[in-house]
């Protein structure tokens, strides 16, 4: 799921590769993690085949006191039944059970991304920046200028 959070979430016209996750990234990035003093707090939704199709991921960090919301994603064949908002909604939990003092929890999404922006409305998060970004497109003629 990790992999697919950049192709799979709504973005525009943007060309985004996809990027490959796999169990050992993830425990790296755990390691990482600790020694950082970071902590990560993530959810995840089954199907009847006990197959992940909706995860999400705050992370923690100590030394700033703020929390980011590293991904959330429901696969396309899956959406359409809130679990955008109980993943997101049992990690947010998860990180108010662990006792950890946060100043915020910093988020983003595209524009495009209406049913994502919905539910962090519904949680209360509200806009406070814009990020703006652009592609150029490459092709042979470009780049022989």
């Amino acid at each position: 799921m990790e992999g697919l959070v950049e192709t799979e979430a709504p973005t525009g016209d943007l060309e985004i590769e996809p990027g490959a996750s796999t169990a050992t990234d993830v425990r790296e990035q755990e390691d990482q993690f600790r020694a950082q003093g970071r902590t990560s707090f993530g959810a995840v939704a089954l199907n009847a085949d006990r197959q992940i199709v909706a995860y999400s991921q705050l992370v923690h960090s100590s030394a700033e006191s703020m929390v980011y919301q590293w991904g959330t994603l429901v696969k396309a064949e899956a959406r359409g039944h809130r679990l955008g908002m109980a993943v997101k909604a049992a990690t947010a939990r998860l990180l108010n059970e662990s006792g950890l003092s946060a100043r915020a929890i910093i988020t983003y999404n595209a524009e495009t991304n209406g049913h994502m922006l919905a539910i962090n409305r519904k949680m209360g998060f509200r806009p406070v920046e814009r990020l703006e970004e652009i592609e150029l497109k490459l092709t042979e003629d470009s780049l022989s200028r």
